[in-house]
């Protein structure tokens, strides 16, 4: 086993089988001196969704047009190399929470607790301590009901009826809790905090990620493609609506940290003053009344806000070759040998 390393290319003989893999130390990827294993069997590209298409772009695995400017003789031109890029975007947003200290991440989130004090406490305690969980507390999958559907956005209402709503098990947005701050803590209260994060399956935009240049240390060009797709931004408003929703029903609930959630116009219904007041005399949690103002106000805090979840996917999909497919079902690269690709990457 080799640790430490850079994967420079795959190697190819004259019949396009994969025979050997070039690679550098780690410390020294602009070396001119590449060392070299060789196989007599077959080489498997396990570099996830951004590592896998670099390594076959470098080996002359990809689009013919991209590689040929590059100087990189082509092996198998597969256009759908590098393409298709995916990811489950999500928006977190912090309350804060009446749990006690030992009851959620805020502590170890925001260093006023150390490692070493936490660990000390689990030494005290080891039924009940901050390292003894991930603070994930609960996660969901959520549909809009019937009087729901009303609110979702034009592209995304006509998604709904073609793709989720006949399928009861499909969720249309994910959620996740987590007992923490998630986020900045610098200027914030040292209490304590729960957060929701609503997330998007299947999602509908695209990105792309290629190599720039031949040496493993060029960066490439990358591109998330986030909330490119209408449809996408207008699942993460409803998601907002609906972890807001869920949030305020919670009996750790005791508001929103406002710094970190969109910033509605004075007077507005949809206000967290305003709401949780009205609440509070109501002695229920009533609907909230969202504005055109109030989704734009929305619309815009998730564009400036939206993140990862680490979910990459999709940039050496599993389908036809005629339809941008880059390996087969049995995980077989098209138009060589002996080679293979796992992994998220696969996912169409």
């Amino acid at each position: 086993m080799v640790t430490q390393t850079k994967v420079v290319r795959i190697l190819f003989d004259a019949e396009n089988k994969a025979t050997a893999v070039e690679y550098l130390p780690a410390e020294s990827e602009t070396s001119s001196t590449p060392s070299v294993i060789k196989t007599n069997k077959l080489v498997v590209v396990a570099s996830g969704a951004l590592g896998s298409p670099q390594v076959l772009e470098r080996s002359g695995v990809g689009d013919e047009d991209r590689l040929s400017k590059l100087g990189i003789k082509v092996i198998s031109d597969l256009p759908g190399v590098g393409s298709n890029y995916q990811d489950h975007n999500v928006v977190f947003y912090p309350y804060r929470s009446s749990a006690t200290a030992s009851q959620t991440l805020d502590g170890i989130l925001s260093s006023r607790l150390t490692l070493e004090a936490a660990v000390q406490e689990k030494a005290a305690n080891p039924t009940r301590y901050v390292l003894g969980w991930n603070g994930f507390d609960g996660c969901g999958k959520v549909r809009p009901s019937t009087q729901d559907e009303a609110q979702l956005g034009a592209e995304l209402r006509s998604l709904w009826e073609r793709d989720y709503k006949a399928r009861p098990t499909r969720p249309l947005m994910l959620t996740s809790v987590l007992a923490g701050l998630v986020g900045d803590h610098s200027g914030v209260a040292p209490t304590q905090h729960f957060s929701m994060g609503p997330y998007t399956p299947y999602p509908y935009s695209r990105g792309a990620i290629h190599i720039a240049g031949r040496a493993v240390a060029d960066d490439p060009d990358f591109d998330a493609g986030f909330l490119t797709h209408p449809a996408d931004l207008q699942k993460l408003v409803w998601g907002y609506k609906q972890q807001r929703d869920v949030a305020r029903r919670m009996a750790h609930y005791r508001g929103a940290l406002e710094v970190a959630h969109p910033v509605f116009a004075e007077g507005s219904k949809a206000g967290y003053a305003y709401v949780d007041e009205r609440d509070r005399k109501s002695g229920k949690v009533e609907p909230i009344e969202y504005s055109k103002e109030d989704d734009e106000a929305i619309e815009l805090f998730i564009r400036q806000n939206v993140s990862t979840t680490w979910h990459s996917m999709g940039t050496c999909a599993m389908k036809p070759r005629a339809e941008g497919g880059v390996v087969d079902g049995r995980l077989n690269v098209f138009g060589v040998q002996r080679l293979k690709v796992v992994g998220k990457c696969l996912t169409s």
